[in-house]
């Protein structure tokens, strides 16, 4: 459908995995298969070569740029040129525009991710926030999406193993609230908050040797290599394959996925994720997000808990602890929908419709 269509990716990438790991598959390379899927002529690169590797496309015009995901990882200068490159440029934001005082106070580098400048030279953008929708019009005058996740179709499992844990899991970062409910007593023996499931593997230690070349001084004098950059995304997709596949069997091992509270004011990717894997996914809903809500029918889909309600929490894992029927009846529910609706190469497609013909998604039915 889009054979003609080239887009370039730029993708927002860390030199090292203690950062990097929190970077979702879905959200990052997830978004080259989709695009990969429709027919378009993808060339993808990663923040880590910019800006140098822009130089690599002197002689090359594109239809549309992309920009995945945290703005502010993207340097300046790269940011700047992208309007010589493409006459459409969409930047895919991967966190809310706005924080409380409280959530600045958990996370104080929040505040120095200058994005609203960055978006002067977009002419459209995707929000994971739906709230911020209305607000990118109305400062900057750019048409924007509110942008949920999606996930790879070759993901989503439905040979699925027993699970290895008479529990549910959590992973992610502890802090906050987080941190309090993971330590409450009303929660031991139910839920289960493991290490990041790529510890002890040798993954963190390829990443980092594969983006060491390019933390050095000479890297930034030596020039940019086409066949280095072809190299570089062979061996990077490997490995954010593999982790992602790993992470994918982590989440199998408990009886179901918890998403807790977290302070980026749409799903986690774990949401859609953990459906891909074949388990049941509880979560907190999202307050003022009627959209974000809707993806999922709670009760059959999803089960949802209130932010600042443990009980509620711990009720609904009690429930599907003890219901088998009701914990498989929601992994079959979600599994469909995620096939009919949120999967990366439709995510994909309803972007490309978006920008070119103006035609609003339906992410809900």
């Amino acid at each position: 459908m889009y054979s003609k269509l080239k887009v370039l990716l730029l993708l927002a990438e860390f030199p090292f995995w203690r950062a990097a790991r929190h970077l979702s598959y879905s959200a990052q390379l997830g978004v080259e298969d989709g695009l990969r899927a429709t027919g378009v002529r993808c060339v993808t690169i990663t923040s880590p070569w910019l800006p140098r590797a822009l130089g690599l496309f002197r002689k090359h015009t594109f239809d549309q740029v992309w920009v995945v995901a945290r703005l502010d990882v993207f340097d300046e200068t790269s940011i700047g040129r992208i309007a010589e490159l493409a006459p459409v440029r969409l930047a895919m934001l991967a966190d809310s525009l706005e924080y409380s005082p409280e959530e600045y106070f958990l996370s104080p580098t929040l505040k120095s991710r200058r994005v609203e400048k960055r978006l002067e030279v977009m002419t459209h953008v995707l929000a994971c926030d739906e709230k911020d929708v209305e607000t990118i019009y109305e400062r900057h005058g750019i048409p924007a999406l509110w942008w949920p996740q999606a996930v790879p179709e070759r993901f989503i499992s439905d040979d699925v193993p027993s699970p290895t844990r008479d529990a549910a899991v959590f992973y992610g970062a502890s802090y906050g609230l987080r941190r309090e409910w993971l330590r409450h007593p009303d929660l031991k023996g139910i839920l289960v908050h493991p290490r990041s499931p790529e510890s002890g593997t040798i993954y963190p230690l390829l990443f980092n040797a594969l983006h060491l070349p390019l933390t050095r001084p000479f890297h930034f004098l030596a020039p940019v290599r086409e066949r280095a950059v072809t190299a570089y995304l062979s061996q990077l997709r490997r490995l954010r394959e593999r982790s992602f596949a790993g992470w994918l069997k982590a989440l199998q091992t408990g009886r179901a996925v918890v998403n807790l509270p977290h302070l980026v004011k749409t799903y986690a990717g774990r949401v859609v994720e953990g459906m891909a894997a074949g388990r049941p996914v509880i979560s907190w809903e999202i307050p003022g997000r009627p959209q974000n809500k809707a993806l999922f029918e709670n009760e059959r889909e999803i089960l949802l808990f209130s932010t600042d309600d443990l009980s509620q929490l711990v009720s609904q894992l009690t429930r599907l602890l003890s219901d088998r029927h009701l914990s498989h009846q929601i992994v079959v529910n979600a599994r469909k929908k995620l096939r009919y609706l949120h999967t990366s190469e439709i995510r994909a497609r309803q972007i490309l419709c978006w920008v070119i013909n103006g035609r609003m998604p339906n992410y809900w039915s």
